[in-house]
């Protein structure tokens, strides 16, 4: 009986030592799947709100590019030379190759040469440049103040100086040839205060240098008596711009 004692409490010993180190165990290891929920779980209550996504930009549509700030840049000043003719009851205006244009258009700024002569001065006319003095010996005159008054630039003579246009060019005409009055012309261009003597018999042409400050329609006139259809040869031929 004593050996069978030794032997139960041995045992008992046994089992109490394997037990206690099985706590042990437990104690040091724990499951791995606890350990990482809780390295998992959150300790920050804002840690724990999903982050918001950061704001897009607005997607650009193909092919559009965004708009620049173009620069406007002011014309520059300019040296501009014009041919005239004064013809009853009007006023012709050449480039340097010989086209007529409208209206002389420049540039605030701008000096501007006139070259004029009257359509009667046959040397005179022969002074410009070729192509300018081949147009202007090509035109009719006569046909051009049939011309100005259909369109209305000058009115009816018979209407408004008792004078049909035909008998009005005789008249005007017998002037130059001395058969008359003489009836040459003078140019005035208004606004700038530049005038300049068209004489019928002239050798030179009249030449006017000037420069214009403002914007604006600049009108030629006549300011030497020519002839029935006088008062009407007033035209709006310089355009100034900014």
């Amino acid at each position: 009986m004593r050996v069978s004692t030794r032997t139960s409490l041995a045992a008992v010993s046994t089992l109490v030592l394997f037990a206690a180190a099985c706590g042990a165990d437990e104690a040091v290891q724990e499951p791995e799947g606890a350990a990482v929920e809780e390295a998992a779980e959150p300790t920050d209550e804002a840690a724990q709100e999903p982050d918001e996504e950061p704001a897009q930009e607005p997607e650009e549509e193909p092919g559009e590019e965004p708009d620049e700030a173009v620069e406007e840049t002011a014309p520059e000043p300019e040296e501009v030379t014009a041919y005239v003719v004064g013809y009853h009851w009007g006023w012709a205006v050449f480039d340097e190759d010989g086209t007529e244009l409208d209206v002389i258009e420049v540039t605030v700024g701008s000096e501007v040469e006139l070259i004029a002569v009257n359509d009667h001065a046959t040397h005179a006319i022969e002074q410009l440049p070729e192509p300018v003095a081949e147009t202007i010996t090509s035109i009719s005159w006569h046909d051009r103040a049939h011309h100005d008054m259909e369109q209305g630039h000058i009115p009816d003579l018979a209407e408004a100086e008792g004078v049909p246009l035909g008998e009005a060019l005789t008249i005007a005409h017998d002037g130059h040839d001395h058969i008359g009055p003489a009836q040459d012309h003078a140019l005035l261009v208004a606004g700038v205060g530049v005038e300049a003597f068209l004489d019928s018999h002239g050798d030179e042409p009249a030449r006017m240098v000037f420069t214009v400050d403002e914007e604006g329609a600049y009108e030629f006139r006549c300011t030497e008596e020519c002839g029935p259809g006088h008062d009407h040869q007033r035209r709006e031929m310089l355009q100034v711009t900014g």
